[in-house]
């Protein structure tokens, strides 16, 4: 969740951020998105089960924006266990019924914004 001064502030630029990072019933996940991407070290604050609440939000936005036709692309790159984290993330995306184009091969993951 990102912490209250930060979304204030992020907000009027990024009015959808919260929706992301806030998903219903959820207080046990804090996830920290920088200027990068999300900030966090692998199995402390990066994890199977934050990935999933993080998916489960975007999914729940994307049904809700009516794009569940088109769907998402979800890529991974060479980090440790990157193609595990993005697995986790398409089967919870794949679940709310939105279509999934899951990378088959690392790449670097500005190329994933170049795929939407």
């Amino acid at each position: 969740m990102v912490a209250p001064h930060r979304a204030r502030r992020l907000a009027p630029r990024y009015p959808r951020l919260l929706a992301f990072v806030r998903p219903a019933g959820s207080t046990s996940v804090n996830i920290v998105f920088g200027t990068d991407g999300w900030r966090a070290r692998i199995a402390d604050e990066y994890t199977f089960d934050a990935v999933r609440v993080c998916a489960q939000s975007v999914a729940e936005w994307v049904v809700k924006n009516g794009g569940a036709d088109r769907g998402v692309v979800i890529g991974f790159d060479r980090r440790f266990a990157s193609e595990h984290f993005a697995a986790a993330a398409a089967e919870v995306v794949a679940a709310h019924d939105v279509n999934v184009h899951l990378a088959t091969a690392a790449a670097p993951t500005q190329s994933f914004s170049w795929a939407t």
